[in-house]
């Protein structure tokens, strides 16, 4: 039987690891938005323009199923105006990457960027708000470590875990 720190451990290992993921796809947004208007690698724009949705679902459901729950049994002060917050960006930025996807399918196209400062705002905007997200989430997962660490957890019921890659 393990223990609720395991558990913990697990959860905050799968969000850590779709962290990464997200953080990885920024610097590659980063990096095209620099390259804008006349250094455009058309094949990264089109790859990307792929994985930029598959990224965000996936990261999404680590932290709506796993890692949202486990916070809802701590102590951690304020977490359900958070969380509710947290999930309302979720859907925001499910639309915002749809919309990059596109721009991004049409840069790797080869496509005239009409505007590159329009293009590069759109990608920075998309970036920058998934680093904030990601900012913030990290501080209620240090919160959430710092509490089961300290031996004094909220309600220690069982939660969800997510499957062991």
């Amino acid at each position: 039987m393990s223990s609720i720190n395991d558990e913990i451990d697990t959860v905050l290992a799968a969000y850590h690891a779709v962290r990464r993921e997200q953080l990885e796809l920024c610097d590659r947004l980063e990096e095209i938005a620099d390259s804008l208007p006349d250094q455009v690698d058309t094949q990264r724009c089109i790859d990307l323009s792929r994985t930029v949705i598959m990224v965000l679902s996936r990261a999404q459901k680590v932290e709506e199923e796993y890692f949202f729950p486990a916070l809802r049994i701590s102590r951690v002060a304020e977490v359900e105006v958070a969380l509710n917050n947290l999930q309302l960006h979720h859907t925001g930025d499910v639309c915002y990457a749809e919309e990059l996807s596109e721009a991004l399918l049409t840069l790797g196209e080869g496509s005239p960027v009409h505007d590159p400062e329009v293009t590069g705002y759109m990608l920075r905007g998309f970036f920058e708000g998934v680093r904030r997200h990601i900012a913030f989430e990290e501080q209620l997962a240090a919160e959430l470590r710092s509490e089961f660490e300290s031996g004094s957890p909220g309600n220690v019921v069982a939660f969800k875990q997510p499957p062991m890659n």
